[in-house]
C-alpha cells in the first residue's frame, strides 16, 4: 500500500507538470475539448493545475503521515472538517503486521510521522484464540485536567482502535484480508487543536536520540541541569537560526523535570539509590570492578561501628608514589566534604615532589570522628602493605603535617604512633586571626594586629630559647596584659609549641614545607578539575569519578613536568638556580658527598639524602649548593625539576608509560611517536636546529661592533654602562641559554613589545577575569563615614589572603 501511495503522489506531480505545459495526452476529455474549440488561444488548461495541487496537498496531509516499512491497504477513507494545520478524516486500514511487538513498534513510529502522541485509552481482553491484541488509543490532549491554567487538556475527540488477529490454524473467517493483513486500524483523526504549534509540540514524548545523548552525559559525570545545557548548546550549533523552532519540540529538546527524572533513573540503575542496601551493593560492585581492572587490591571496602561504609583507595599510581623516598619522610593529610549529595567526607594523603603534591591514598567515609578515621588508616596500611611509605610499611611516614583537627590528629596517633605530628603554620595563624575577630576573644579592633604579631613572632623565630623569651615578654606586654582571655589562649598555644614553632623543626626533614598547602591545593583540584564543581549522585558515583579521573590527572601532571611543560602549579623553589657556583668550587669527597665553597664559608652537600648544611638545605629543602652539584656532576634529585634525561626517566617511572622499555633505535622511537632525549657529551643551546654558516659580512659586522665598544671605553659617558654590561655578562656566561636570550633582546628593553609584555604579566597575576556588578547597585551603596555620596569601588569583599587581611585589619574568609 505504501508503494501505491508513493506512486500516486508521483503521478500527481507528473499530471501537474503536463497540464502546465499543455500536454494533454493523459487527459483525453480535455484533449477533445481543445480540438473542438476554434480559438486555441482562449483555451487555458493550466488553470486546472490548482485543483491538482489541492488534491496533492490534501493527500499528503491525510495519508502522507503513515510510517514506512509496512504494507497498507485502505479499506475506507472519508475526509471531515479540517482545522488549522491538519486535515480531519476517518479511515480504516489493514496492515501486514503479525505480532504484538510489531503493533507497538508501528504505534511508536506513528507518533513521529504523524505528529500526534497517542496514549492508551482502553486495553481489551483477548476474545478467544483469534484476537491477539486489542486496544484503543486517544490523543494526549484528552486527559483529566489537574490545573485549569497549565493543563494540556482540550477534550480532543481523536481516537484510534487497533485489533490484531491470529493467522494460525484453520481460517473460518470470511475476512478477505486474512491471513495477509491481520492487523486492523480504525483512525478517527478529528482534533480540535493544531498539531504543529509550540503549545502542542511541547507536550510530545522525548525522542530516543535525546535520551541517548542525555544518558551519555550522565555517565561522564554531568548533572541534570548541566546535561540539558550541553544538549541545548549542541542544538544551537546544529540548527542555528532554526533553534527557536527546534527548542519548542519536546521530542528533541526535553524539559528540565523530565531530565531530572531521567538522571535519577540512570543513576539508580548504575549506582543504586542515594542510601540504603542498593547503594551498598552498587559500591561493593564498583570496588570489585576496580580491583579486577587493576589486577591488584587497590581499593578496600569496610564498615564502621555505626554500620556506615568506609572505602580506602590506593591506585596503581599511588602505589608507585609510595616507592619514593619522600613518601616515608613527610605526609600531608586534609579532608573536605560537600562532594556528593550525602555530604561524604573525603580524606586525601599526599607527599611532596617537584611535580607538587602527589597522592598516597584516599579515604571515603560518611563521618569525621576519630574512630572512623583510624579505621580508614588501618585499611590503608593493609592495601599498601610492607612496601608502603618507602618501605616503612605499617610504621607510616616520619612526619605528618595537618591542620588543627582533634579527631584527625588523634586517629593519626593511633595508626602511626612513631610518626611526629606537626601543625600547619598557615592554619595556625589563620585560627589565631579568626579567634581575635570572634566575639569570644573580646579584643577590640585596634589591638588585634599587635596581639597577632606576638604569636607570629613566636612562630617564625629561629632559636628554641627565643620562643620561651617571647612568651615571657608577651605576658608582660601592655596590650596583651589587658586581655585575660588572650593570655589563656596563648598559654594553650605555648603548651603545644613543639608542634607549630619552626625553631623546633631544625632536625626534621620537612624539605622546606611548613604548611599544608599541598593538601589544600589538592582539594581544589578534586572539586574543580575532577568533579568540576558538581556534586556526585551518591558514594558509588563519587568513588567511580575519583578512581577514573584522579589517576589520569596526576599522571598528566607528572608527564608535563618530565617533558619540561612547567605550568603555574610549579613553585619557583623547584627550579635549579646554582647561584653561579663554578665547578672549581665543588670538591667531591665520596660517591654522593661534596663540599661546596661559598663566598664566606664551605657547605657539606649529601646528594644521597638530598641535604645541605646551609640554613635552607639543612631540612632537605632545595638550595643553590645542591643545584650546583646536580648541574656539574649530573646527580639525581627529586627536589628539583628535571633538567637531564636521567631525572626525566626517574619521574616517568611513576606513570603507566614508565613500565615500557625505552626504544633503542631512532626508527623505533619514530614508530612510537615519541622522540626520547639522548644523553650527549655537549649540546648546542639552539637545540636540534641545523647550524647555518655565518657569512663573512656578518663576521666583519661583529668585529666592527667589538672594536667600537673598545673605543667607547675611553668615553666617560659610556664607561659605567659598559662596566655594568660586562658584569652582567660574567653572570650569564655560565648559562648559554640565558646568554643567547640576552643577545637577542639587546636594546629592546624600552620597546612597545616589552611594555605590552609587562602589562600582560601584571594582568596575569589576577586569578581570573573579574565579574562586574550593576551600576545601579553601585549607586545605591553608601560610604561608611556617614556621607551619602555614591561609592564607585564596587562591593566590599572579604580578604582571602591572610597577610593582606592582617595588614588591613579585616576579617579573613575561607577560600576553597
Amino acid at each position: 500500500m505504501i508503494s501505491a501511495v508513493n506512486a500516486f503522489k508521483a503521478k500527481l506531480g507528473v499530471w501537474i507538470s503536463h497540464l502546465g505545459n499543455r500536454r494533454l495526452h493523459h487527459f483525453p476529455n480535455l484533449e477533445k475539448m481543445s480540438q473542438a474549440i476554434e480559438d486555441k488561444e482562449a483555451f487555458h488548461p493550466e488553470q486546472f493545475c490548482s485543483h491538482l495541487d489541492k488534491v496533492a496537498n490534501e493527500f499528503s496531509r491525510s495519508l502522507g503521515w503513515l510510517p514506512g516499512e509496512f504494507r497498507y491497504h485502505v479499506c475506507q477513507y472519508e475526509e471531515v472538517v479540517s482545522l488549522g494545520d491538519h486535515t480531519g478524516f476517518e479511515a480504516t486500514l489493514r496492515l501486514d503486521v503479525h505480532t504484538v511487538e510489531q503493533v507497538k513498534e508501528w504505534v511508536q513510529k506513528l507518533k513521529g510521522s504523524s505528529g500526534v502522541t497517542w496514549r492508551v485509552d482502553v486495553t481489551r481482553p483477548r476474545l478467544g484464540k483469534r484476537v491477539l491484541f486489542k486496544a484503543s488509543y486517544k490523543c494526549q490532549h484528552r486527559v483529566n485536567p489537574r490545573a485549569a491554567k497549565s493543563s494540556k487538556n482540550t477534550c480532543c475527540q481523536a481516537k484510534m482502535h487497533t485489533t490484531l488477529k491470529s493467522t494460525r490454524g484453520e481460517m473460518k473467517s470470511e475476512d478477505p484480508h486474512m491471513p495477509d493483513l491481520p492487523f486492523k486500524v480504525i483512525i478517527i483523526n478529528r482534533h480540535n487543536h493544531n498539531l504543529f504549534v509550540a503549545d502542542a509540540i511541547r507536550h510530545r514524548d522525548v525522542g530516543e536520540k535525546a535520551n541517548n545523548i542525555l544518558t551519555g552525559l550522565f555517565e561522564i559525570g554531568h548533572t541534570s541541569t548541566s546535561a540539558l545545557a550541553v544538549l541545548k548548546h549542541d542544538l544551537q550549533m546544529e540548527y542555528g537560526q532554526r533553534y527557536v523552532y527546534v527548542s519548542a519540540n519536546r521530542e528533541i529538546c526535553p524539559d528540565l523535570p523530565y531530565v531530572q527524572k531521567l538522571f535519577h533513573k540512570v543513576c539508580r540503575e548504575e549506582y543504586g539509590t542515594q542510601t540504603g542496601p542498593t547503594m551498598l551493593a552498587a559500591l561493593k560492585l564498583q570496588v570489585e570492578i576496580y580491583n579486577n581492572k587493576c589486577n591488584d587490591t587497590c581499593a578496600l571496602l569496610g564498615t564502621t561501628s555505626q554500620g556506615a561504609p568506609l572505602v580506602v583507595v590506593c591506585s596503581p599510581l599511588m602505589k608507585k608514589v609510595h616507592q619514593l623516598k619522600h613518601s616515608g619522610e613527610l605526609c600531608f593529610i586534609d579532608s573536605s566534604g560537600n562532594m556528593d549529595r550525602e555530604n561524604c567526607r573525603v580524606f586525601l594523603l599526599l607527599t611532596h615532589s617537584c611535580a607538587g603534591g602527589l597522592p598516597l591514598g584516599i579515604l571515603l567515609c560518611q563521618s569525621e570522628d576519630e574512630q572512623t578515621i583510624a579505621q580508614g588508616l588501618e585499611q590503608l596500611k593493609q592495601v599498601v602493605g610492607d612496601k608502603g611509605f618507602a618501605g616503612r610499611g605499617h610504621e607510616g611516614p616520619q612526619l605528618v603535617i595537618t591542620d588543627d583537627c582533634r579527631a584527625e590528629r588523634g586517629a593519626l596517633r593511633k595508626a602511626f604512633p612513631k610518626a611526629t605530628l606537626l601543625l600547619c603554620s598557615f592554619h595556625l595563624l589563620q585560627a589565631v586571626w579568626r579567634w581575635l575577630w570572634s566575639k569570644e576573644s573580646g579584643v577590640t579592633h585596634g589591638d588585634r594586629p599587635a596581639l597577632f604579631a606576638i604569636v607570629k613572632e613566636m612562630l617564625y623565630c629561629q632559636e628554641i630559647g627565643s620562643v620561651d623569651r617571647l612568651y615571657s615578654e608577651a605576658r608582660g606586654h601592655p596590650v596583651a596584659a589587658s586581655y585575660e582571655k588572650f593570655l589563656r589562649y596563648l598559654d594553650r598555644l605555648y603548651a603545644r609549641r613543639e608542634c607549630w614553632a619552626l625553631s623546633y623543626r631544625g632536625s626534621f626533614l620537612t624539605r622546606g614545607n611548613n604548611t599544608n598547602n599541598f593538601a589544600e591545593a589538592a582539594m581544589r583540584v578534586l572539586k574543580d578539575k575532577i568533579l568540576q564543581r558538581t556534586k556526585a549522585f551518591n558514594l558509588p558515583q563519587l568513588f567511580d569519578l575519583l578512581t577514573s579521573r584522579l589517576e589520569t590527572y596526576y599522571e598528566a601532571r607528572i608527564v608535563d613536568v618530565a617533558l619540561g611543560r612547567w605550568e603555574s602549579f610549579q613553585r619557583a623553589k623547584f627550579l635549579p638556580e646554582d647561584g653561579n657556583i663554578a665547578a672549581s668550587h665543588i670538591q667531591q669527597i665520596e660517591d654522593k658527598k661534596f663540599v661546596v665553597k661559598g663566598s664566606t664559608q664551605t657547605y657539606d652537600v649529601d646528594m644521597d639524602l638530598e641535604l645541605c648544611s646551609c640554613p635552607a638545605g639543612q631540612t632537605g629543602a632545595p638550595c643553590k649548593h645542591q643545584a650546583a652539584v646536580m648541574k656539574h656532576y649530573s646527580c639525581l634529585s627529586h627536589s628539583f625539576l628535571p633538567i637531564n634525561p636521567e631525572m626525566r626517566a626517574e619521574l616517568m617511572k611513576l606513570t603507566s608509560a614508565g613500565t615500557h622499555e625505552p626504544s633503542t633505535t631512532h626508527q623505533e622511537q619514530q614508530d612510537e611517536g615519541v622522540l626520547t632525549e639522548q644523553a650527549q657529551p655537549s649540546r648546542s643551546v639552539t637545540g636540534d636546529r641545523p647550524q647555518e654558516d655565518i657569512a663573512s659580512d656578518d663576521v666583519s659586522l661583529v668585529d666592527n661592533m667589538m672594536e667600537e665598544m673598545k673605543s667607547r671605553c675611553q668615553d666617560p659617558h659610556f664607561t659605567a654602562g659598559l662596566l655594568a654590561m660586562a658584569k652582567q655578562y660574567n653572570v650569564l656566561r655560565s648559562n648559554p641559554s640565558k646568554l643567547l636570550s640576552a643577545f637577542h633582546s639587546f636594546g629592546k628593553s624600552g620597546s612597545l613589545t616589552s611594555k605590552r609584555a609587562a602589562i600582560l604579566r601584571r594582568a596575569a597575576r589576577r586569578q581570573g577575569p573579574m565579574i562586574g556588578c550593576q551600576p545601579t547597585a553601585v549607586a545605591r551603596r553608601k560610604s561608611g563615614a556617614g556621607s551619602r555620596r555614591h561609592l564607585f569601588s564596587g562591593r566590599p569583599v572579604k580578604q582571602h589572603r591572610l597577610s593582606l587581611a592582617v595588614a588591613l585589619n579585616t576579617s579573613h574568609s575561607k577560600k576553597h
